[in-house]
């Protein structure tokens, strides 16, 4: 677990202190390229196919939200936690989205869900986030916190789309 503690120390240094997000998460374009549209094509696919469907109603948590790439879709559910590991990602969002008064903030140790959530979660949302985790972390993460059997009442999905 060493070499996991370690990867979520570089987590928190690199988005909590080195990165200066320049299009607060939008500056990750590569996808789009790999599909060959726009990037705001892109981006509204994925809102309409896997979050719009998903949340109304929904108690919804995002892992790693950074500065709100995909909250300002999600906030549009019933109720919606964000998880970081940054304090500074965290704030940031706080004050994007301090007129919705559906959000909730918790600040992970790096591997963990919020405890008091179990069994009334209905989506739990991560984009470009586990890539830059050690397979450990991902482990807890989806595993021994989010999956059935942690009594989330949902399945855990993954995704991981290729350009070629």
């Amino acid at each position: 677990m060493n070499k996991a503690i370690d990867n979520i120390e570089q987590n928190l240094d690199k988005w909590d202190r080195s990165y200066t997000w320049p299009e607060d998460g939008d500056e990750w374009r590569g996808q789009a390229l790999a599909c060959n549209v726009t990037y705001e094509i892109w981006k509204q696919s994925l809102v309409d196919h896997l979050i719009t469907p998903y949340i109304h109603g929904a108690n919804v948590i995002e892992i790693a939200p950074g500065h709100g790439r995909w909250t300002e879709y999600l906030v549009k559910a019933k109720a919606l936690t964000l998880v970081d590991l940054s304090p500074n990602c965290l704030d940031f969002c706080r004050n994007k989205f301090r007129d919705h008064t559906n959000l909730e903030y918790w600040q992970t140790d790096g591997a963990g869900l919020p405890a008091d959530h179990t069994g009334l979660i209905d989506l739990v949302w991560s984009y470009d986030a586990f890539v830059h985790m050690h397979p450990d972390v991902v482990e807890s993460y989806i595993l021994d916190r989010a999956g059935p059997e942690a009594g989330w009442g949902g399945n855990p999905a993954s995704c991981r789309c290729s350009g070629s």
